[in-house]
């Protein structure tokens, strides 16, 4: 099992690879992921795919996300 983690995952790069984590279950894992300032996507995120650490860059939105 490759665990792989994505810098940016509400991005569109990072998405795509969402995409192939989704299509290679037995083989892949989300272990991180990140965003800037995207919560509410990385939340959904982190519900589907359950990573150990996630990650939001934009501190002026921290009381958002409390």
């Amino acid at each position: 099992m490759k665990r792989i983690s994505i810098l940016g995952a509400t991005g569109s790069i990072g998405t795509s690879c969402l995409d192939v984590i989704r299509t290679h279950p037995e083989s892949m894992k989300l272990w991180g992921c990140s965003c800037h300032s995207k919560w509410r996507e990385l939340a959904a995120i982190c519900q589907e795919f359950q990573p150990k650490i996630a990650i939001i860059g934009d501190e002026s939105i921290r009381e958002a996300c409390d």
